[in-house]
């Protein structure tokens, strides 16, 4: 669970005799048919306090969130916005909200999808204010926000408070007329502003002269005129004082420093400094900084004489300094008693702690330099920071520890590497490993040391040796034993994939089993659904597929929301059961799997899973004969893995396009992918090789060829029964009895046949046949009539069984559908011209937004347009609309 401090959503309350400023609170309420308000101003001109002055005014419900610099982590600055919609209505974004906290989160655009939509159905209109968004640095949080507003929905306005402009798309924004923007010269005082700020609110008796010559040479900026009132008060010279008093800002600050806090009693300069230092403020909080002082009375105090401090809820408890106030302060106190730091920001970390605000604590320790203080805080939050996806955060306060330091805790250092591994900091990573297997003792807790063997694992993988994966993976599971469930899942899956890789199928699915044993009473979804379908996806290959269905139905119903109904993780599963459904060519279960995945991976954007469902998609449009379709899918899952360096992807989407081509007879097409398979598959691991081996003896078959295709047939059927790769068994066997047929030898080709239909019978594997299209309809046809003749003069089970089975898989051919005819009555005149633009727009991949900017139209439009397409073309996806307009001939390559 995130930490939440709820006095960053108090909207600030209007200060007592506030200069009122119609001017500006009218431009922002006009503003609010836009998307985004800007005030953008350097420090001190008043944007906060005239956002606390609009609120009230507003024909709109506003909410607030007051930003620091420790919201540069995505998922704490989302889990606050979110946090402050719910100010409105407690479950707005709740589903939103609780995917951002999950130990697997999905990618935040997802997330935001989820909240756009659950904003999109509150029916109030309102405005959320971010208020010192400068402070914002990280770059995805920039992106994200940036995808908000793209989609922001109409019943929201945001208002962004900061010192410099937010890379944002702002002239994007201008030029659409989506933009409402208050710079510093909109918020400088006029002279009448002035005249009120100095007499009414600061109590001076000044001529309109002096107030005019304040108000030039301050150049209206509010904080100067601030501590220009402040530095009059008690004085009796204020016509000496205008004279001589500078408008530079950096004269001021001097008058700050030097006039205002030299006047303050002791005590209350005591108090301003020592505080400085916290980010918010509340009674108990200043008492256990700066001891012996009545804390609250002195905060309203400061509040009541205007002393740049502004009160951050309704009942005057937590209040903060004015920025620009806070970095007088804390230059001082580190100038003049710099000794006190480490003490003060030990008090204030206690006492964080003791209220429960570990994150806060941990940045004070840090800052007090006492580093053993925050080891300790962060060792305590590690593995649960970890699990809900916050490595940005945890490795930003690890960088800072001195090293020795890291290495003497054993969750600190063996976690590091694996954050900075996450974090893309591989090279960091290994330089990292390579120092803490020097601090490794038979003192180190084996977890630890099972930590930092899965991460060599890791970089085993990427150096392509097998070997060392294996070994660190066996060594990362016996390390870690029941310690660390995270881990140990990862480990045992790594070990199974290499097992699977070198054919070692028995103690793949032994390690697999396990996996799922130990995610299943961890309750940590994505482990536990991941290790279900690797376990469902091992069975189907050493041929259990009515094993491998029941592993899937069991992991569909594992994770259920409150309704009932499966959580968006449970894509995992359903994707892996749509994928079985296909080898029994139950298209009606695959077409509901995958339409249950699909809306699901949409929340999630996991990418592996994403390519899982465009592959099962590009089979599922195979079976209809939709080959063009499904040709389209199959490219685009390859270039998306190419696009991310996908090896394994993308020869599995290779191997597929070329089988595609093969059904088309697209001669040039399959030249050209045999020309290049060799550098594709190579590096490969035998399954994949053997699937890209498959299609090139189907190539061989067709071309005739039919002495190498029975050579390579031979190798890789040796190969699969040695492995235990019995679904690609039954291809090769398939195979090698179409191949029989062609040499004219019935016998054999039925004696193939025979093998491949007793392993497929009790399993109910049947789209291995039909596949094989004609010629194994033929083939079958021939074998029908054989097994009929053994059932008229031997009646036993097993012949019956058999005849029945291939009465189905003969009634389970498709009728042929040339490429290029009507998909579900479409034809290429039935789209307007404006719905063909659109359509190569989306093709290139092009966003709804970037579609209306190019064609100058309404976003609205562009939806109304792709739902014409969409109904068309009996879809509701993108990718079915671009494969099925493919298909048709409507865009041109």
């Amino acid at each position: 669970m995130i930490e939440l401090l709820r006095t960053k959503l108090f909207i600030p309350r209007p200060r007592k005799n506030l200069v009122t400023r119609p001017r500006l609170v009218d431009c922002l309420n006009e503003g609010l048919d836009k998307k985004l308000t800007l005030i953008a101003a350097p420090a001190g001109f008043g944007k906060t306090t005239l956002l606390s002055d609009w609120i009230p005014q507003s024909p709109r419900c506003v909410t607030w969130l007051s930003l620091d610099n420790g919201d540069n982590d995505p998922v704490k600055f989302w889990a606050y916005f979110i946090a402050s919609l719910q100010s409105l209505w407690p479950q707005l974004g709740a589903h939103a909200l609780t995917l951002l906290q999950s130990s697997t989160a999905p990618a935040i655009t997802s997330i935001l999808t989820v909240l756009i939509n659950e904003t999109t159905a509150f029916e109030e209109m309102f405005a959320v204010v971010l208020d010192d968004y400068h402070v914002i640095e990280a770059k995805s949080i920039h992106e994200t926000l940036t995808f908000l507003i793209d989609h922001l929905p109409d019943n929201m306005h945001l208002v962004i408070a900061s010192r410099v402009d937010p890379p944002l798309q702002l002239s994007r924004l201008r030029v659409h007329d989506q933009l409402t923007e208050i710079r510093a010269n909109d918020l400088r005082f006029t002279a009448e502003e002035a005249d009120a700020f100095l007499v009414q609110v600061m109590n001076l008796e000044l001529s309109a002269n002096q107030v005019q010559a304040l108000g030039i040479r301050t150049e209206g900026w509010i904080a100067g005129l601030q501590i220009a009132g402040l530095s009059m008060q008690g004085r009796d010279d204020l016509s000496e004082f205008v004279q001589t008093f500078s408008g530079s800002h950096r004269h001021i600050l001097g008058y700050l420093a030097d006039e205002v806090l030299n006047r303050q009693p002791q005590k209350v300069l005591d108090f301003l400094l020592y505080t400085s230092i916290l980010d918010q403020l509340c009674g108990t909080l200043c008492d256990a900084v700066p001891e012996g002082m009545d804390s609250q009375a002195v905060l309203e105090g400061l509040e009541h004489s205007n002393m740049f401090i502004l009160p951050m809820d309704e009942e005057g408890k937590w209040f903060r300094y004015h920025h620009l106030f806070a970095e007088v302060l804390r230059a001082r106190l580190k100038k003049t008693q710099p000794e006190r730091l480490p003490e003060l920001h030990r008090r204030a970390s206690q006492w964080l702690e003791t209220s429960g605000r570990a994150a806060e604590a941990i940045d004070h320790a840090i800052s007090g330099k006492d580093f053993p203080r925050a080891a300790h805080l962060i060792a305590g939050i590690v593995q649960s920071y970890n699990n809900r996806g916050a490595g940005g955060t945890l490795i930003h306060w690890i960088d800072q520890l001195p090293e020795e330091l890291v290495f003497e805790n054993a969750d600190l250092f063996s976690y590091k590497g694996w954050l900075l591994y996450l974090a893309g900091r591989v090279n960091d990573a290994k330089d990292y490993a390579d120092k803490a297997r020097a601090y490794i003792t038979v003192d180190t807790p084996s977890v630890a040391r099972g930590r930092l063997a899965y991460l060599d694992s890791q970089f085993a993988i990427a150096k392509g040796d097998m070997s060392a994966v294996q070994a660190f993976a066996l060594e990362s599971i016996e390390m870690i034993g029941e310690s660390d469930v995270f881990f140990r899942i990862l480990a045992l899956m790594t070990i199974a994939s290499v097992q699977t890789m070198v054919g070692n199928t028995k103690d793949a699915i032994h390690h697999l089993r396990e996996a799922v044993r130990i995610g299943e009473h961890s309750g940590q979804p994505f482990p536990t659904l991941t290790a279900h379908a690797k376990l469902a996806n091992q069975l189907n290959i050493q041929g259990s597929l009515q094993e491998a269905r029941a592993v899937c139905q069991h992991a569909m119903s594992l994770y259920l929301d409150s309704s009932g109904q499966p959580s968006p993780i449970s894509s995992i599963a359903f994707v892996e059961a749509a994928k079985l459904a296909y080898e029994e060519d139950d298209m009606e279960a695959l077409r509901q799997y995958i339409g249950v995945a699909t809306r699901l991976e949409e929340v999630l954007s996991i990418p592996g899973l994403s390519f899982e469902i465009n592959y099962i998609q590009s089979l599922f449009e195979g079976a209809k004969g939709n080959l063009g379709s499904a040709l389209a899918l199959a490219r685009m899952g390859r270039a998306n893995a190419e696009q991310m360096g996908l090896r394994g992807y993308i020869a599995v989407f290779t191997a597929l396009e070329a089988d595609l081509l093969l059904r088309l007879n697209d001669v040039t097409a399959l030249n050209k992918w045999i020309d290049s398979a060799s550098s594709t598959f190579a590096g490969c691991d035998q399954l994949l090789n053997m699937y890209g081996s498959i299609v090139y003896a189907r190539f061989l078959i067709q071309e005739r060829n039919l002495s190498a295709a029975a050579e390579l047939i031979s190798r890789m059927e040796e190969a699969a029964r040695h492995s235990n790769y019995i679904r690609p068994l039954l291809t090769l066997l398939s195979l090698k009895a179409i191949l029989y047929k062609w040499q004219g030898d019935s016998e054999k080709a039925h004696r193939s046949l025979e093998e491949a239909l007793y392993l497929a019978i009790l399993q109910k594997y049947r789209r291995v046949f039909i596949d094989e299209g004609e010629p194994m309809r033929m083939l079958l046809l021939d074998y029908h009539s054989v097994v009929k003749q053994r059932t008229a003069s031997m009646d036993n089970s097993e012949t019956i069984q058999a005849l029945a089975y291939l009465d189905r898989l003969l009634a389970a051919f498709p009728a042929r559908r040339e490429p290029g005819a009507p998909v579900n009555g479409v034809l290429p005149e039935s789209l307007s011209d404006r719905e063909r633009d659109i359509l190569r727009l989306i093709a290139t991949g092009r966003s709804n937004q970037e579609i209306a900017d190019i064609l100058v139209i309404a976003v609205s439009t562009v939806k109304t347009h792709i739902n014409n397409l969409y109904g068309k073309l009996g879809t509701n996806r993108r990718t079915e609309a671009i494969a099925i307009a493919r298909d048709l001939g409507l865009l041109s390559e």
